[in-house]
């Protein structure tokens, strides 16, 4: 259920037809199972107190999840990839294998309710977002299980919630541990690093051939810049902080300058470049000097525990000079 104030009716009405068993639909929980309330921010849900089949509509709850060490028998992804786009949210070697894909493509709404129902889950964990779209989808998918829908209104929310899945899982001391380990990895990162003092650092998304977005200080890799005291261009800290990115065209470009560069694109921009040395480009202080890097936008965009890890561990690499500048 979406997360409400305990006492609205629409809890109540989602707690009867747990009591009534009528929730539980083709995949749902078995009659009588024991249930828990669970408290995350914006409300209280009631989930099962031992869940065992859990099903992840929201892929940073993908890497919530198995970083709480379970295991779900599903979730959303991309049925055009081998590994349905979810590397960047499993531990290392995870089997990809073992996780059914239940949506038809990675966009939130695009739930395939009828393998979702076939994966016979005894609890679903999604995302409460602006959009509002698994928000609509609440009906159909509490018929088939007890249904958790954690607050997301942008990337920098993703540790509240890793506690948020925390406490839908009871594992709130798990959650806080993983929290605690990225902590002491940036800290580490900080320590090798130094003071970065007056350095700029700029992120640039490369949208198409006729868009780069600016991300800003509102961004998924924009507060990891922040939290290990990096300054940023002017083009992206902005007066509107709450917008993680800025479209700009290219011939902006050099707005997007700073002492260190990094590049990623979208997976939808297939003939995106990854050096820098031609056009536009050559007019940079970046690329001149050779401080441009190439990034995975699917770990830098993830907005995941695993993502997060995998950014301190590139800009560690570029300042040490390990990473080779894409010139």
């Amino acid at each position: 259920m979406r997360a409400t104030p305990l006492a609205s009716s629409a809890v109540l009405i989602a707690l009867a037809l747990l009591a009534a068993g009528c929730g539980g639909g083709s995949g749902g929980t078995d009659d009588g199972a024991a249930t828990r309330t669970a408290e995350i921010r914006g409300g209280s849900v009631e989930v099962p107190a031992d869940p065992k089949r859990i099903a992840v509509l929201w892929r940073p709850g993908v890497a919530a999840v198995t970083g709480l060490g379970e295991k779900p028998v599903a979730a959303i992804g991309d049925p055009g990839r081998d590994d349905l786009s979810l590397t960047p949210y499993l531990p290392k070697d995870y089997p990809v294998e073992d996780i059914k894909l239940v949506t038809n493509s990675p966009q939130e709404h695009d739930v395939n309710i009828e393998e979702l129902a076939a994966a016979a889950p005894d609890l679903i964990i999604g995302a409460d977002t602006t959009a509002g779209t698994q928000a609509e989808l609440l009906p159909k998918l509490e018929e088939i299980a007890p249904t958790a829908l954690i607050r997301w209104t942008g990337p920098t929310e993703w540790r509240d919630y890793i506690t948020d899945v925390g406490a839908v899982l009871g594992e709130e001391k798990g959650a806080a541990k993983m929290l605690a380990d990225y902590d002491d990895a940036l800290a580490e990162t900080k320590d090798a690093i130094g003071d970065p003092g007056d350095v700029s650092v700029s992120l640039l998304r490369l949208q198409s051939e006729n868009e780069v977005r600016f991300e800003t200080q509102a961004s998924f890799p924009g507060e990891i810049l922040r939290e290990l005291g990096f300054t940023r261009p002017k083009s992206q800290r902005g007066d509107d902080v709450d917008q993680p990115f800025v479209p700009e065209s290219y011939e902006n470009l050099a707005e997007g300058d700073a002492d260190m560069v990094f590049v990623f694109h979208n997976q939808e921009y297939k003939d995106a470049p990854t050096q820098f040395s031609d056009g536009l480009w050559r007019d940079l202080d970046a690329v001149r000097n050779k401080k441009i890097y190439s990034v995975d936008y699917e770990y830098w965009g993830s907005a995941g525990y695993y993502g997060a890890v995998r950014v301190l561990d590139d800009i560690r690499a570029a300042v040490d000079g390990e990473l080779e500048p894409a010139v």
